[in-house]
């Protein structure tokens, strides 16, 4: 019987890691673990020292993605439905955590995997990694990937991505803006979690603040977003010279 696999998490001052360890199952994701991961996005978001997560692998793999033989097959629209909205909620509550979010990709990032990537802020990944969405070889519709996968890659290379299977490269991934840097596979944790204390040494309230504003802004116009950053910026620095002594 395959394992349900578990989400591991660990502090260490401001800085949180998340690892996907299931690795007999090359880190596959499942429901428990997607419930997991939530659980502990939440927890995350209601402590207000936790400035940036690290979200990793178990071993040299990242994730193959969504456990196979989910056992939809037995199930109503409905209760396929109810699945697959635990995904979106893990995925929501990725980018709505007001930690900044990295991705630590060794190895494979394939299919719901590479999805929550996309959904991170920043991704460091090994020379040797791999993003791909193979659900079209299965004969699945990737809808849900699609859905937010086009934002975090350029259209055409996203839709080729999802309708021909074909998996980028490390470097191929960071041309394409979806990686920020790629270095040899034994320092992708190390060099994620100096990029996490570089983020926090600075104030968490102003890392907060950059996390929600940066994302948000995204989804409105220019215009909009400039009175959105006006408003912002003059509440927070009211607050921090009612702070001060």
């Amino acid at each position: 019987m395959a394992s349900d696999g578990v989400v591991r998490f660990t502090r260490e001052g401001r800085i949180w890691t998340a690892t996907l360890d299931n690795p007999e199952a090359g880190n596959a994701i499942t429901r428990a673990m997607l419930e997991q991961l939530s659980e502990g996005l939440l927890e995350a978001a209601r402590t207000p020292d936790c400035v940036a997560l690290v979200l990793q692998g178990a071993g040299k793999q990242f994730s193959i993605g969504r456990m196979r033989g989910a056992g939809h097959e037995r199930l109503t629209p409905v209760g396929i439905r109810g699945e697959l909205e635990v995904i979106t909620r893990a995925n929501a509550l990725l980018v709505e955590a007001p930690c900044v979010t990295i991705a630590a990709v060794r190895g494979q990032a394939l299919g719901a995997a590479c999805g929550l990537v996309a959904r991170c802020d920043l991704a460091v990944a090994a020379a040797d990694a791999r993003f791909g969405f193979p659900e079209i070889k299965a004969g699945i519709p990737p809808t849900i990937v699609m859905s937010y996968v086009a934002k975090a890659f350029p259209t055409k290379q996203a839709f080729e991505m999802i309708v021909t299977g074909r998996e980028l490269s490390a470097v191929e991934a960071q041309a394409l803006g979806f990686v920020n840097r790629v270095v040899p596979a034994e320092q992708v944790l190390q060099e994620a979690i100096v990029l996490a204390q570089a983020i926090a040494a600075a104030d968490p309230l102003v890392v907060r603040t950059c996390k929600q504003f940066f994302r948000e802004a995204q989804e409105i116009s220019y215009a909009a977003a400039a009175r959105y950053g006006v408003n912002l910026l003059a509440t927070i620095q009211a607050d921090q010279q009612a702070r001060q002594p």
